[in-house]
């Protein structure tokens, strides 16, 4: 999870540096990063889902599977309207830098679960 965060991370860094080009004519190097950034996505969408019930518990996993659902979708949402705004106003290099750190604050706040052998126990 950390490095497929930290991965997409560098790579919409790469995307900052390719739109400040004077002549942003790179079509072919931000089709290859957007394609590597989902690949990486269809990597750490799993792994999440399959981390979700070892840290909840089984009592709890109904009611977070909800909330998951509501957050993940509301947060979709709105996060195209304000990558929209950001791109529109602030410009498109602002808006793949806060992406990229949307990423890094997301392996780090996975880094700081610091899930230990107790809490990853298998449900017998």
């Amino acid at each position: 999870l950390i490095v497929s965060d930290c991965a997409r991370a560098l790579l919409l860094l790469f995307l900052v540096l390719v739109s400040l080009a004077p002549r942003p004519s790179f079509l072919a190097l931000v089709l290859v990063a957007v394609f590597a950034v989902q690949s990486f996505s269809a990597v750490f969408d799993p792994a999440r889902a399959a981390l979700v019930p070892l840290l909840v518990g089984e009592e709890h996993l109904l009611a977070c599977a909800i909330l998951d659902g509501v957050a993940r979708y509301s947060l979709l949402f709105l996060g195209s309207g304000i990558g929209g705004f950001v791109a529109s106003f602030l410009g498109v290099p602002v808006d793949f830098g806060l992406d990229a750190l949307s990423y890094a604050a997301s392996a780090w706040l996975i880094l700081a679960l610091a899930v230990g052998p107790a809490q990853l126990a298998v449900p017998e």
